[in-house]
Order: C-alpha cells, then sequence, then structure tokens
C-alpha cells in the first residue's frame, strides 16, 4: 500500500514539475520574440530616416533607404554660387541581402548594375563600404563610400 501512494505521490510532484518547465520554456520563448521584434523595429526605423553615403571626392551621393536608393545629383550653381545638389532620381527596384551587421543592396542605375555593400551599420568604414557599379560591356568601378 506504501509504495503505490509514494508512486502515486511522486507522479503528482513530477507532472507539476513538468508543468512548471512547460510554464518557464513559454515565459523564455515569449521573452525572446519580444525581444527580436524590438531589434527588428529599432533596425527599420534607423534604416526608414535613411543612410547617407557619397564616395570620398564626392563623385557620387545617395541615400539609402529600406525599400530604395536615392541618388543626388550636383545641379548649377545656386544664388551664393555655391553648388546645389537635389534628388535627380529615386529607385523602388532594389534588392537586398542582409549580413549579420549590415546588408547589400542590388539595383540598376543609368543602365549600370549597381551593388552597395554597408558591412557594419553600427561602425561605417571607408574600407569595407563601398559602391560597384558595372556597365552593360562588363567594366566595373568601384568606389569606397563614407555612410553618415
Amino acid at each position: 500500500m506504501n509504495t503505490i501512494l509514494t508512486k502515486y505521490i511522486l507522479t503528482i510532484e513530477s507532472q507539476k514539475k513538468a508543468r512548471i518547465l512547460k510554464k518557464v520554456i513559454y515565459f523564455i520563448f515569449a521573452l525572446f520574440l519580444f525581444v527580436m521584434v524590438n531589434l527588428a523595429q529599432a533596425e527599420s526605423l534607423n534604416l526608414a530616416k535613411g543612410i547617407k553615403c557619397e564616395t570620398l571626392n564626392g563623385e557620387k551621393s545617395f541615400i539609402i533607404r529600406p525599400n530604395s536608393i536615392s541618388f543626388i545629383t550636383d545641379e548649377n550653381e545656386n544664388l551664393n554660387g555655391l553648388p546645389q545638389r537635389s534628388i535627380s532620381s529615386t529607385i523602388q527596384n532594389v534588392r537586398t541581402q542582409k549580413m549579420a551587421k549590415g546588408f547589400v543592396k542590388y539595383t540598376k542605375y543609368l543602365g549600370m548594375n549597381v551593388k552597395i555593400c554597408l558591412e557594419n551599420l553600427e561602425g561605417p568604414s571607408e574600407i569595407n563600404d563601398y559602391i560597384s557599379m558595372t556597365s552593360k560591356e562588363g567594366h566595373q568601378i568601384t568606389y569606397p563610400l563614407i555612410c553618415q
């Protein structure tokens, strides 16, 4: 009789432990999802306002947003005699490949294939960040980028 009662008590205790363990696992999973959603929202908000990049000599400049790239061109001089910049075109057809801390964006601009690589959004680098433009003939020009 005692052995049956102790077995019954042990099964009840193990069921309680299993329920508690299940609740802990659900809590950890919910916490993980909450953190991941907040990180994704923070990243999209940071990118939504745009990342302004330009080549070292300022020959090419553009603004990168989540689903578009806006290329900026120099226009004629303004009233002060200084060159004035304005957005010449915004390209919506952009493919994005995410990396650990950055991304690579692919698009076409002025008949050329364009690849923009930002390896680390937390710490931009002139060495690792670049824009590569390839013409239809296969000629490729690569510029290092300064991004803000």
